[in-house]
């Protein structure tokens, strides 16, 4: 019998070419002579596990992790499937649907509080003008800029970035402009125009909602108001009643 002739059986199918073991269970005796038929198709190797065959054996325990290598080498060239693509794709659109709002709105508060800068610094260069030229506050806003390093005149004050004095006086997403206003004032020795009584500074967001929410706007008393619609302050009394930032 089967039992008489081998001491244990380990049964190997060849397939693909690998190696790969099969439980007894897939076999069963066609005859009493001990011969052991697969079920399956498959080629079917039987080799003895004593002390004849010691080199069959250390070639199957060679070949049995071999196999589970080229298992796992397969395994890991495998990839992603579709349902691990579409998870992925779905954590990035979360993060993205949260992210980009509030990278958004941090985006309009610092142009929101450039721009209110700004228009203290033109506020503040258009004092300076006035009380070191004596021409009233500027005709233009191009008064108070001039090139780099340059000598100022009462035509070129250089008190200011050209990004702003000159145009078209956009910056961190604002648009600024100034108005003089009230009666022109006699032109003093040096000047080629006429400063003014008054003026009025607007900044208004470019883009609404986008660069900016709020304009802000100021006048002769130095003050900074603010509109949470984005109008741009047609006047001075239109900007004096708008509520003043602190």
């Amino acid at each position: 019998k089967l039992s008489r002739h081998y001491s244990s059986l380990v049964v190997i199918a060849k397939r693909e070419g690998s190696l790969i073991s099969l439980p007894l269970s897939f076999f069963h005796k066609e005859s009493q002579q001990g011969i052991a038929v697969a079920k399956c198709s498959t080629k079917v190797r039987l080799v003895k596990s004593s002390k004849r065959t010691g080199a069959s054996t250390d070639l199957l325990m060679r070949a049995l992790p071999q196999t589970a290598q080229q298992k796992q080498h397969q395994h890991r060239q495998r990839g992603f499937s579709l349902i691990e693509l579409l998870i992925v794709v779905a954590i990035i659109l979360i993060i993205a649907a949260i992210a980009i709002p509030n990278l958004l709105h941090a985006k309009i508060a610092a142009n929101e509080a450039a721009a209110a800068e700004v228009v203290r610094t033109i506020t503040t260069a258009t004092v300076t003008y006035s009380s070191t030229y004596g021409n009233g506050y500027p005709a233009a806003l191009a008064n108070l800029g001039g090139p780099a390093g340059g000598v100022s005149t009462c035509d070129l004050s250089v008190l200011m970035d050209n990004i702003i004095a000159g145009p078209p006086s956009q910056k961190s997403g604002y648009a600024f402009a100034y108005t003089p206003v009230g009666t022109p004032v006699t032109a003093v020795p040096g000047c080629s125009a006429p400063g003014s009584n008054a003026y009025l500074v607007t900044a208004t967001p470019i883009s609404e909602s986008i660069t900016g929410i709020r304009s802000f706007c100021s006048d002769e008393p130095g003050t900074l108001h603010y509109d949470t619609t984005g109008t741009t302050a047609g006047s001075q009394n239109a900007c004096e009643t708008l509520p003043a930032l602190q």
